[in-house]
């Protein structure tokens, strides 16, 4: 049995069915010869997107097709992931070649459950934060990567935005979080001029960022105060 941890990547893909068969590439061209798998997660009504991953015909690229907010997609697949690690991720990141490699050098301390990835975005440029982090499965399962839920990634009472911001800050609080910056995965973002702004990231703009950022800032005092077990 191969030493380097199993991984699943997960992308709800936001109706973008252009960038399934470029980005399912750019992983394996990236991504050394290792067990993983890929699972989008595609709304229901979104035939296009169901027809790209169709037409990809590749082993370990398998298909859930699920409807609702972020966080409820990114759990759904989560469920169907079989492997050690977990990368939520988007139809908008980039690999870099050794972005795996340097991400599993980090995951050798047994005391961390949470790995950041750089993706050359002002956002990260501190190692505080990542839209793309990798979750150990069995941290996902006890005591859990987001606030009081065993076996669910993220916390669905967020309806998009915070939910990585959850996970790392609760980490972080428990010891448990690790900045890789040598793991880069872009994000290729309007935000961050690396691509025009489309009707997904339009829809997105009206999706409660401040509701979110209030449910946060609630929801984080519970970890604030002091250690977390």
């Amino acid at each position: 049995m191969s030493s380097i941890p199993s991984l699943s990547v997960v992308i709800p893909t936001l109706g973008r069915p252009h960038r399934i068969s470029k980005l399912t590439i750019n992983l394996l061209d990236n991504t050394p010869d290792a067990d993983w798998e890929v699972i989008w997660v595609i709304d229901t009504d979104d035939f296009e997107s169901q027809k790209a991953v169709a037409e990809l015909r590749r082993a370990g690229c398998g298909t859930r097709l699920c409807s609702g907010t972020f966080p409820h997609k990114m759990n759904v697949g989560v469920a169907d992931a079989t492997k050690d690690l977990i990368l939520p991720g988007g139809d908008d990141m980039h690999f870099r070649k050794g972005w795996y490699e340097k991400v599993i050098r980090e995951f050798q301390d047994p005391a961390i459950q949470v790995v950041g990835t750089n993706e050359l975005t002002a956002k990260t440029k501190s190692g505080d934060h990542s839209n793309f982090p990798v979750v150990r499965r069995s941290y996902i399962e006890d005591p859990g990567s987001s606030w009081g839920q065993k076996g669910l990634l993220f916390f669905e009472g967020y309806h998009h935005n915070f939910v990585e911001t959850e996970v790392i800050s609760l980490a972080r609080a428990r010891g448990a979080w690790k900045f890789a910056h040598d793991s880069i995965i872009e994000h290729h973002h309007p935000n961050w001029g690396t691509r025009e702004r489309d009707e997904t990231d339009r829809r997105g703009g009206q999706n409660r960022f401040y509701e979110d950022e209030r449910i946060f800032n609630a929801r984080s005092l519970n970890w604030a105060k002091g250690p977390v077990a």
